[in-house]
């Protein structure tokens, strides 16, 4: 008798994902359940790899989504992206947000990690992806378009007039280099012009800023003590309590403690701050007065007499800040500054890459579904389209490089990179990546069959040729996404074959390479709400599980979208098919279409009916 075990449930591609290998589940210590007894036919058609068609193209790759860590680690994905597939496509580890932080630093030592464990298994990584205003940085990006200084000389405090030195605003700034070991490496000292009295309450506020957000403490302490330590420095020190985190904007800080010792001055303690820290606006007062017990603490006479240092430094000095010193950025200045953004991501991506991944994602959904009158199609996706909630995580490159020059500039900054780093320009493959390409949405306004895909190819000719037919970049493919649902309503169901065939029609009409770059299935049904009126909804994965007639049909329409493909597509325009989900989706928040039967193998990795469906579409079966 065979024996299976299932191991927790799996989510899609981009997610961590658990669970046993199909290979491996035979033979393990309980009985495999007689439920599953019709499926034993799935185990003997073999691995998705194994067998291909005559008439597709020798070079075509059939793929898989998989997380790079589920990968890197081994395991259940791993076994089965092994198996089944030759190329894998990271779910998220080689977008923008994943390898670059908030502060622009950026870390490609995952993507590494996965192309070496790649080549080891003896499979190649598609390229996902370069250019897209999805899970960016937009702290980051926003921040490199803020105001600039203007281009004038500011005025030394020796020469400012009474007039100028109203409209600024001085203050010390201590520069800090890299962060210390010990609180008390840097320190800011003041000297107070009138001593504390030794147990009463004192206040000390102070605005401050850095470079980069730390913490600061204030230790006043009694110079003048006779109570010394080993190496002269005085012993009375109070360690007020109050460690305070500071940011990059100004903000006051205020202790009040009762003083323990006759204080004479000040220890403003950030040792293990880095960058700068700066200081304005001190005030010393005790209670029940309001004389600042410190003068010039706004710096208005514009000089930092009396301020010091601990003796490990740090540097310090008076600067300023003056009304009317910056300027918005120009549109060039933005574009400038967001083209040598992008530039450095680029070929900071080829570097870690070293030429072995030679096919891309070179520019993910720039399409949106919005008509625009002026072109005749689709216009691309922008911030002014989008929601709140949107806006937090994207970043519309194009708002600033333009709807042309934003894949211009991408598509020669990759082939430049690319070749730099190390590959033959000459197998390089670039593709254009977007979705619903393969439905009717937005056909309201635009009145034809797929007006995405119409609107895509009418894109990659303005993006490939100026106006006067110059041709300016080669993209070499498209690669259409097909998140599709099977419809239970027959004549939806038809119409959606019918769109699939026509979406294929438009694509292969271009010449260009064409990939099936992100397939998945779910199932959806029409149901009449409480006003009666028709409501499409998901069916999710339990209801599907327990009707064996609908995976039947979703498997049909699997074979059905491989055989177009195959079929209209021409034989060296077919560059792949990736596979976007190995498991069912898991019905938990935050996955990618939670709680539908997106996978070829169901949460416990036993082959489903739309793995036979995918099988006979890449073998060639009806």
């Amino acid at each position: 008798m065979k024996k299976y075990i299932g191991i927790m449930f799996a989510a899609c591609a981009g997610l961590t994902m658990m669970s046993c290998a199909d290979q491996e589940i035979k033979d393990f210590l309980i009985d495999r359940p007689a439920s599953l007894d019709k499926f034993d036919a799935l185990y003997t058609r073999g691995n998705i790899k194994d067998t291909i068609r005559p008439d597709a193209n020798p070079q075509l790759k059939l793929g898989v989504a998989i997380a790079a860590d589920a990968f890197i680690q081994g395991g259940v994905e791993s076994s089965i992206a092994k198996d089944n597939f030759v190329e894998m496509t990271a779910g998220n580890a080689m977008k923008y947000a994943s390898c670059v932080n908030d502060k622009g630093v950026m870390n490609f030592e995952k993507v590494e990690s996965f192309i070496e464990a790649a080549e080891k298994a003896g499979m190649t990584v598609y390229g996902h992806t370069l250019a897209w205003h999805s899970q960016q940085q937009p702290k980051y990006l926003n921040g490199l378009l803020a105001d600039v200084p203007k281009d004038k000389k500011k005025p030394t405090p020796a020469t400012r007039s009474i007039a100028t030195r109203a409209k600024e605003n001085s203050f010390i700034r201590y520069t800090l280099g890299d962060a210390g070991q010990n609180p008390w490496d840097k320190q800011a000292i003041r000297p107070l012009d009138t001593f504390m009295e030794q147990g009463k309450k004192y206040s000390v506020k102070v605005d401050v800023r850095g470079s980069d957000p730390a913490k600061i403490a204030l230790w006043p302490i009694w110079n003048a003590s006779p109570n010394k330590t080993s190496w002269g420095a005085s012993a009375d020190v109070q360690y007020v309590q109050g460690e305070f985190d500071y940011g990059t904007d100004w903000q006051t800080i205020t202790w009040t403690f009762d003083a323990q010792f006759p204080h004479d001055c000040l220890q403003f303690i950030f040792g293990k701050s880095q960058g700068t820290i700066s200081f304005d606006n001190l005030v010393v007062t005790k209670e029940g007065s309001e004389e600042n017990m410190v003068q010039n603490g706004d710096f208005a006479e514009a000089n930092i007499q009396w301020w010091g240092n601990n003796w490990q430094g740090p540097a310090f000095a008076l600067d300023m800040e003056e009304e009317g010193t910056t300027r918005p950025q120009t549109p060039q200045e933005m574009k400038d500054t967001l083209t040598w953004a992008m530039n450095n991501f680029i070929g900071g991506m080829m570097a870690a890459c070293k030429g072995k991944v030679v096919a891309w994602d070179v520019v993910n959904e720039p399409i949106s579904g919005n008509f625009d009158p002026a072109l005749g199609f689709f216009a691309l996706q922008h911030a002014d389209k989008a929601t709140e909630e949107e806006k937090k995580n994207n970043f519309y490159w194009q708002d600033y490089l333009g709807d042309v020059d934003y894949v211009r500039i991408v598509v020669k900054q990759a082939r430049e990179h690319f070749k730099a780093n190390g590959g033959d320009p000459k197998n390089l493959k670039l593709f254009i990546n977007d979705y619903n390409l393969e439905t009717n949405w937005g056909k309201q306004d635009m009145p034809v069959d797929n007006p995405k895909a119409e609107s895509l190819v009418n894109w990659i000719k303005k993006w490939e040729y100026d106006p006067d037919g110059t041709k300016v970049i080669d993209i070499d493919g498209i690669g259409t996404q097909m998140h599709v649902s099977y419809s239970k309503d027959a004549e939806t169901q038809k119409q959606n074959e019918a769109l699939v065939v026509n979406m294929f029609r438009i694509l292969a009409k271009t010449g260009k390479l064409i990939k099936i770059s992100e397939l998945d299935m779910g199932v959806v049904e029409t149901v009449k709400d409480k006003d009666g009126e028709d409501v499409v909804v998901v069916v999710p994965t339990d209801v599907v599980a327990k009707d064996e007639e609908l995976q039947k049909k979703m498997a049909n329409f699997y074979t059905f979208i491989i055989n177009a493909y195959f079929e209209i597509v021409p034989q060296n325009q077919q560059y792949g098919i990736t596979q976007w989900c190995i498991n069912d989706s898991p019905n938990v928040d935050g996955v990618w279409r939670k709680g539908e039967p997106t996978g070829l193998w169901d949460a416990n990795n036993n082959r489903k009916l739309t793995y036979a469906g995918f099988l006979d579409g890449i073998q060639g079966k009806k």
